[in-house]
């Protein structure tokens, strides 16, 4: 009779242990899981969309364009949902607030450096103008000119030099038309400006800030990538090989 108590008392211990061994697996599958989902919910609603963002305003700075406004330095970021925002990681947010700071920064810097390259602008065409061809920039063509100058070159003026990889709204030629015996060029007065906005207060704190933020910037990039790479290589990648 006792063998065939403690064989039932076994029986039972054999049992409850397998059951908390399966709940105890299914427990830990089911947080696997959880992670999994949250994982790839983050990336997919947090990383790629401001990694969008940031690459492209990375472009736009590499062209010394200002991607920037008075409002927000990353749109994507500002529109997400309070809950979405808190689900970020603080080092995230630390990078964030690191690339606003700088991001405004040159914001600031650019709208200042902007208002003297318009005046060299202005000074130098209006000493050229004898230059022009007087057909194509009669009355307020000459102001269109101007316009059309520092909206297509700004970039290239504080860059120092013609950006022969970014994509121009006008070409040189399409832009300044030079009497047929006038010897100076585009480039010759898009030097002569150049040269005299070098010393320029304004110009040096936008080269400066620039470089701030562009490290800023590819800083969360990185950031933003390593998280997409490392979340599709744990947890996707596994999925698309079932």
């Amino acid at each position: 009779m006792s063998w065939d108590i403690i064989h039932i008392v076994e029986s039972l211990i054999g049992v409850i242990l397998g059951g908390l061994i399966t709940l105890g697996v299914n427990l830990y599958l089911q947080r696997k899981e959880r992670e999994s989902q949250y994982a790839i919910q983050n990336k997919r609603e947090i990383y790629e969309p401001l990694y969008d963002e940031v690459k492209q305003k990375h472009k736009d700075l590499k062209e010394f364009s200002d991607p920037f406004n008075a409002a927000t330095t990353l749109k994507t970021w500002v529109e997400f949902k309070p809950s979405t925002r808190l689900r970020a990681p603080d080092e995230l947010k630390e990078l964030i607030q690191k690339f606003d700071d700088k991001g405004r920064e040159y914001y600031n810097f650019y709208w200042k450096a902007n208002q003297i390259l318009c005046t060299h602008i202005n000074e130098y065409l209006n000493a050229v103008r004898s230059e022009l061809d007087e057909r194509e920039y009669s009355g307020g063509n000459f102001d269109i000119l101007k316009r059309e100058i520092f909206e297509a070159y700004a970039g290239d003026f504080y860059s120092g030099r013609i950006l022969r990889e970014k994509r121009h709204a006008y070409a040189p030629e399409r832009i300044m038309k030079f009497k047929s015996d006038s010897s100076l060029t585009f480039e010759e007065f898009f030097h002569r400006v150049c040269s005299s906005i070098e010393n320029e207060q304004a110009i040096i704190d936008l080269r400066k800030s620039r470089g701030e933020i562009v490290e800023a910037t590819e800083e969360l990039e990185r950031y933003l990538k390593a998280k997409i790479d490392f979340i599709f290589e744990k947890y996707e990648g596994k999925l698309a090989k079932v």
